[in-house]
């Protein structure tokens, strides 16, 4: 098993699609892929995945459309089991729900558009609704209940917010910032602080304890990262390319930070359709983005080690598992599930 994850390592840096790559210490490797092609377990929408909960399933939240879509529970072989909650204008009803997170005690916290969040239980019982003072764009559940959300609102009101177990706020931490109109992921350190990822416009990584002191700050953006001050969609008749953003990232237990980004694919122009008036819309996201995966030190935010991969996987489920999108003839959006394989010897001799 060791020597065929070294050989199916080397494939992947080296690029399976004749591309070059220069080595690394990370590799990805699909394991799974969930989504049914008809039934209750078909997604319209593409869908956002929780981390594995310790029962065996994973939580895949539909995107909200014009056809609300409760989140859907997939066991550890991609087989749909079942739906969570119910849909309607009850306090203890989805709107819109948008991600899952585990919490305290197992519990799943699912984060829902309408400003709340709806708590279950490990077998998926409803057991509370959580008012929320702002619709969420991402939040962390931490221990004892606690909540750290950035707001959906770029900008504003602030970067991020601490509430208690209840939803309601217990500090407003740091400072309007209307200069990068940016969303903003949120994760969790290993120390009780937590790190905010700037994604779109400036690449900058802060760390913050609850407390509202910033303890670290990392603006100096990577080569893969080129900072712009408009959001503008890639153009062929002018040569535009897609513009590099960040897409998630993790924390590990040596306190290293993972970051999960995507940048403009060489042959980008092939993953988009005809222009209509004046913008041409991607058809292929695998086409018009490659995935970066990026390895910072979390003391002095030095660059370990990077790895860029041919397609796009914009998020993570949890620490090591990055996700995809991908689209049957039909329609139906699945998520495609892969593992992020380190050599730790060769990350260790990079730092």
């Amino acid at each position: 098993m060791r020597l065929a994850r070294t050989i199916l390592g080397l494939m992947l840096v080296l690029g399976c699609n004749g591309r070059s790559r220069d080595l690394s210490p990370i590799t990805i490797e699909p394991f799974a892929v969930m989504g049914d092609e008809s039934g209750d377990g078909a997604m319209a929408t593409w869908p956002r995945v929780s981390a594995r909960h310790p029962l065996g399933f994973r939580i895949l939240v539909p995107q909200p459309s014009g056809v609300p879509t409760l989140p859907l529970v997939y066991d550890d072989s991609g087989k749909f089991v079942g739906t969570l909650g119910s849909l309607g204008d009850g306090a203890s009803d989805f709107v819109d729900p948008l991600f899952a997170r585990l919490g305290p005690g197992d519990s799943i916290w699912i984060f829902d558009g309408s400003r709340r969040a709806q708590v279950f239980s490990p077998e998926r019982q409803h057991v509370r609704t959580v008012p929320l003072p702002v619709a969420p764009w991402d939040a962390v559940v931490l221990r004892g209940g606690r909540i750290a959300l950035t707001p959906a609102l770029f900008g504003q009101p602030l970067p991020f917010l601490v509430l208690d177990v209840d939803g309601l706020i217990i500090r407003r931490i740091g400072v309007n910032d209307s200069t990068s109109p940016t969303p903003r992921r949120i994760i969790a350190g290993t120390d009780g602080t937590v790190w905010l990822l700037s994604m779109t416009h400036r690449f900058n990584l802060q760390q913050w304890d609850l407390y509202g002191n910033k303890l670290k700050e990392f603006d100096t953006a990577p080569q893969w990262f080129e900072p712009y001050d408009d959001m503008q969609a890639p153009d062929v008749a002018s040569d535009r390319a897609p513009q590099a953003a960040v897409q998630d990232g993790w924390v590990d237990t040596d306190g290293r930070i993972w970051i999960v980004g995507k940048v403009a694919d060489p042959n980008w122009r092939d993953g988009l359709g005809a222009a209509v008036d004046g913008s041409a819309p991607i058809t292929d996201a695998d086409k018009v983005y490659d995935t970066v995966v990026e390895v910072r030190d979390g003391e002095t935010g030095r660059v370990i080690a990077q790895s860029r991969f041919d397609g796009t996987y914009p998020l993570s489920a949890e620490p090591g598992v990055i996700t995809r999108v991908r689209t049957t003839s039909s329609g139906w959006h699945r998520a495609e599930l892969a593992r992020i394989l380190v050599d730790a010897r060769r990350l260790s001799r990079s730092q």
